[in-house]
């Protein structure tokens, strides 16, 4: 018999070739991305990664007619236990003709892993015995099977050089269950075994995702003009010889690279300019642009099509929970789902190269959020894994650093320096505050004489009354275009319904989480065009956006985010140096969430009842330097992690990172249809068979809850068949009880 890897009517469906050719691409990869040391161990990866589908329960399901295959699967799951990474595990562990301890755990971690997530084995080994109980007796008829099923793949492939080293003898003497593997790895220094595990992780999945597609490189090739993005303004000369000068020293001799400057003096156009220079030298793979917030990303999205040719769209990928697809794409309003429009990706070849290109990140331009970066760098997730080794050869550039935790920044420099050396990439973190974590770093800053012309030039005074209550409305000094920003939705929302009434303005906008994000997007861009509003807004304002107020008014927050906001007051130097930034304090409970207390208590020190922009810039450095030296808990949070990360614990390491950078919250995300046709496609949708509830295709019609919905004791408005599909989606005849054309999902909060 030939053995088969996947459905007969694949285009490459034999075992032997499948493993072959993963094989080749696994070392062919770590090659490229500066680890030849590894090459064998991914070449015994990619050859045993699949071994395990001897099991008769795959064979018998591929060899099957396509309509036949469901209907037996039931039956065969009773009779053979359907594991095939595990069954593949056991077996490499016999077969492998290589005596170093680490690369072998390193090669079997990847093989269990690879279509779930790579862990320390005694943890995969507990998993395993846990489910034991019942199934045991499955388990160990199903090894018998799959240990006489690799004899006759040993017959098939006797006559293949690549399999003639594995020890089939000693696998057929020591293939059993449950089998013991010790934990340790020999540490490395500066996380090297962290970093080469989680290469090699990410070489077997690519390769083998891409094994059904012919293997493609990219060359950055975008042609980025960014003239574009020059406007006139009071301010186009500083910015201007700004950008020269930063172009001039920008050499990247380090890997590793720093652009300081302050808010609204044109860094996105240095970056860019930056991109066509740096390939001028050497050509690279791709480029990354990674951001803290959707507004920011929506941003520099619009920028970007300012800059590039129409035809080039179909290079720019754009990745997040609200659209996944290329800008061509996404300005055609097509996208992908997680059922894969519901293509069998090993039959139908385009669908299924389209969503590995776009799942290995696999495109010359990739605009993505920090919060996917994070987890590129630290999930053991395979899906998220699988994006690692793109950064090879490429250059990342990291907006707004200052948005990542502070206790989190020491690792995450750590393993870009390693990685980035190895693997021949670049990195770019821009920000106009710079937390003291990244001040050992090269850094390319603004001319001091320019930052200070510049400064002196958008001097803003900046205000500090700790007895401003704005609840008392008649104290709000408005400008013609001004922002009131508050840190959390329960005060964004009270306010609101305050300020409307004393302050009635045909443009008056409500911005938070709780508004479905589509109109959120559709409001930021009328508040951009109007030269006349009031805005009531969470954070959503704060970075990146090329939004700008007269007046804005600021909850007491850390000092870096105060710089932040800075950026949307008087942008580009049109009300004449008379505009102000008004930091007020709601006193109430622990009025410093969601920040830190520390970082609060921090800030009030440096801030004086008035100053200007230039003494807010000066303080920065201090303010820095004061949270890191005082902060114990970050401190103790850095060295968890490190250690974490040292014993190549994959699962406590993003664990860790899921309860402090992503902690769990409560509120629920809700599709809110436009209109009825848009409900009944929405409800058409997620009834029918095996449709995902992953999908992103209807992300730009979600909000926020501001806590569970039973919690809100709304349970009642939702389709009681969906929530069990654990997605909320209202009633028809309940969308005007939940939602509000105003304030969105936010109204719970004022019930």
């Amino acid at each position: 018999m030939v053995f088969l890897s996947h459905p007969k009517e694949s285009s490459r469906p034999e075992l032997s070739n499948h493993l072959l050719v993963v094989a080749e691409r696994t070392a062919q990869l770590l090659k490229e991305s500066g680890f030849p040391e590894k090459a064998d161990a991914g070449f015994y990866c990619g050859l045993l990664h699949d071994i395990g589908k001897v099991n008769p329960y795959y064979q018998k399901i591929f060899e099957a007619d396509e309509s036949q295959r469901y209907s037996i699967k039931n039956s065969l799951s009773k009779r053979f236990y359907p594991g095939h990474s595990w069954f593949s595990t056991l077996a490499a562990e016999s077969l492998l003709p290589i005596e170093d301890k680490e690369s072998v755990k390193a090669i079997l971690m990847a093989i269990a892993g690879h279509h779930t997530r790579i862990s320390k084995l005694s943890r995969t080994c507990k998993h395993y015995q846990k489910i034991d109980g019942p199934y045991l007796p499955t388990i160990v008829k199903t090894l018998a099977d799959v240990k006489e099923n690799i004899s006759l793949f040993y017959e098939e492939t006797k006559s293949l050089a690549e399999f003639a080293p594995l020890d089939w003898n000693r696998c057929q003497k020591q293939l059993l269950f449950p089998p013991y593997f010790g934990d340790s790895i020999p540490k490395e220094t500066n996380n090297l075994a962290f970093i080469g595990c989680n290469v090699l992780f990410s070489a077997l999945l690519q390769a083998d995702r891409g094994s059904f597609h012919e293997k493609t490189t990219t060359n950055f090739s975008v042609n980025i003009d960014t003239s574009n993005l020059v406007k006139t303004s009071p301010l186009a000369e500083l910015r201007s010889k700004f950008q020269k000068s930063i172009l001039e020293k920008l050499t990247f001799s380090d890997n590793l690279l720093v652009l300081e400057a302050p808010t609204g003096i044109g860094k996105t156009k240095v970056f860019l300019d930056a991109i066509t220079r740096l390939n001028q030298k050497g050509n690279f793979e791709r480029v990354f642009y990674f951001s803290p917030l959707l507004a920011l990303t929506d941003d520099f999205e619009s920028k970007l099509k300012n800059v590039i040719a129409t035809e080039q769209l179909e290079k720019v990928l754009t990745y997040n929970h609200v659209f996944t697809g290329t800008l061509d794409e996404k300005d055609a309003g097509q996208e992908k789902d997680d059922e894969n429009h519901g293509h069998d990706l090993f039959t139908d070849l385009a669908a299924g190269k389209r969503w590995f290109e776009q799942e290995s990140f696999n495109k010359e331009f990739v605009i993505t959020t920090m919060q996917r970066f994070i987890m590129t760098l630290y999930s053991n997730r395979q899906n998220d894994k699988m994006k690692l080794l793109s950064f090879k050869n490429s250059l990342l550039i990291l907006d707004e650093v200052q948005t990542l935790p502070k206790f989190l920044l020491q690792s995450v420099i750590s393993l870009l320096n390693q990685m980035s050396k190895k693997m021949n990439f670049k990195v770019l973190l821009v920000s106009a505050t710079i937390p003291h974590e990244l001040t050992k770093l090269s850094k390319l800053s603004c001319p001091n004489k320019i930052k200070q012309q510049y400064l002196k030039q958008i001097q803003k005074q900046i205000l500090f009354d700790t007895k401003l209550d704005l609840t008392d409305g008649t104290k709000l000094t408005l400008g013609k275009k001004s922002l009131v920003m508050t840190n959390t939705r329960r005060k964004c929302a009270r306010l609101f319904s305050i300020l409307k009434t004393i302050h009635p303005q045909d443009n008056c906008y409500y911005l938070s989480s709780g508004v479905r994000k589509k109109t959120r997007q559709e409001r930021i861009g009328k508040i951009k065009e109007t030269e006349d509003a009031l805005v009531i807004s969470t954070q959503v304002l704060e970075a990146g956006v090329d939004a700008t107020f007269s007046t804005i008014y600021r909850e007491l927050a850390p000092l870096d985010n105060i710089v932040q906001v800075l950026g949307r007051l008087d942008r580009e130097g049109q009300y004449g140096g008379k505009s102000v930034l008004t930091i007020f304090k709601m006193s109430e409970g622990n009025y410093w969430i969601p920040y830190q207390e520390l970082e609060i208590l921090e800030t009030e020190k440096l801030l004086a009842p008035r100053q200007g922009t230039i003494e807010i810039y000066k303080k920065l450095e201090q303010y820095y330097h004061n949270v890191s030296e005082k902060n114990i808990q970050n401190k103790n949070l850095a060295a968890e992690l490190d250690g974490k990360i040292n014993r190549c614990d994959f699962d406590e390491v993003w664990e860790m990172i899921q309860n402090k950078v992503f902690p769990p919250d409560e509120r629920e995300t809700v599709i809110i249809p436009e209109n009825e046709s848009q409900w009944h496609e929405i409800y058409d949708f997620f009834m029918t068979p095996k449709k995902s509830k992953k999908t992103t295709k209807f992300m730009d019609l979600t909000a926020s809850l501001p806590n569970s919905i039973y919690k809100l004791g709304i349970r009642g408005l939702f389709i009681e068949e969906l929530l069990e599909k654990g997605i909320l989606l209202p009633k028809i005849d309940c969308i005007e009880k939940l939602y509000d054309e105003t304030v969105g999902l936010d109204k719970w909060l004022t019930q």
